[in-house]
């Protein structure tokens, strides 16, 4: 399930730009919320996020991310 650019602008090269990531995290992280189904914490995010960010952001733009 790629996703194809529409006018110039890829959406999901935006929603995984650090910029967005790193700004969604601090969200969270302000509202102190919950794990979702992967379980991870707000307190585990960070770590997370550093650990497997190339991972991550290769995963959802080639559409194969599953929680």
């Amino acid at each position: 399930m790629g996703m194809k650019k529409r006018d110039g602008i890829n959406l999901i090269e935006r929603i995984t730009s650090d910029n967005n990531l790193w700004t969604a995290y601090k969200k969270v992280y302000a509202n102190k919320g919950v794990p979702g189904v992967d379980g991870i914490t707000v307190k585990e995010l960070e770590s997370h996020m550093l650990k497997y960010d190339d991972q991550l952001k290769r995963k959802l733009r080639d559409g194969t991310y599953r929680p």
